[in-house]
């Protein structure tokens, strides 16, 4: 079972946005990055992926955030038509 994490000591920082702006979940987000949920909740731990947390304690996931996350950390998976590199 996951944990989320403690509250930062800067609540702007994880403060929610605005209601226009579309959140995903951890799963969502972990769909959308081809990643494990574990990666992703582990990537908002130690700060390589920006959250906001919600009134009831739940990680929640900028699409533009992970986009960055995406060409930062995520490597494409190879394909079988693509060789792996040594």
């Amino acid at each position: 079972m996951l944990i989320d994490p403690p509250v930062s000591d800067d609540p702007a920082r994880h403060s929610l946005p605005f209601p226009e702006e579309k959140l995903l979940s951890r799963i969502e987000a972990a769909r959308y990055l081809g990643l494990p949920v574990n990666t992703v909740y582990q990537w908002a731990r130690t700060g390589r992926l920006p959250y906001k947390v919600t009134l009831g304690g739940h990680l929640r996931f900028a699409r533009a955030d992970l986009d960055v996350a995406r060409a930062r950390h995520v490597r494409p998976r190879p394909t079988a038509a693509q060789p792996r590199e040594p």
